[in-house]
């Protein structure tokens, strides 16, 4: 009886971290599009600025380079959102306790441990 009662704490212990996990996961793909967007109203901002002592044709140029700017990093926020969208939207249903209403592959990179396996490394696969 002890052994599955010390399971069941493994286990809990286990979801618990892998919560975590999803959750800053889910924060940090947030924030990295916050801030291309706010990056790009920086940019937006950079190209309002006039030069006093500059040409004409300089500021038009600062301008253009401005404007350049912030329509990549409007691109890029706007590239990652439809990217992560379908893996934004699982971790928050595991996060909500809500059933999981489709699977999604995702390829992730190896990460080198120097050959240690660790037992709470887990392998998801799709039945």
């Amino acid at each position: 009886m002890k052994l599955s009662k010390l399971s069941g704490a493994r286990l809990g212990a286990r979801k618990m971290r892998w919560e975590e996990e999803v959750a800053l996961l889910l924060e940090e793909m947030r924030r990295v599009i916050v801030y291309r967007r706010w990056n790009a109203s920086l940019w937006r901002e950079r190209g309002l600025e006039q030069h006093a002592g500059l040409d004409a044709e300089y500021q038009q140029g600062l301008r253009a380079f401005a404007a350049e700017q912030a329509s990549t990093l409007d691109g890029e926020a706007q590239d990652l959102e439809n990217h992560w969208k379908d893996i934004r939207t699982l971790g928050q249903e595991l996060l909500d306790g809500l059933p999981v209403s489709h699977v999604i592959e995702v390829e992730v990179e190896a990460e080198e441990d120097g050959g240690n396996d660790n037992e709470d490394d887990v392998d998801i696969a799709e039945e």
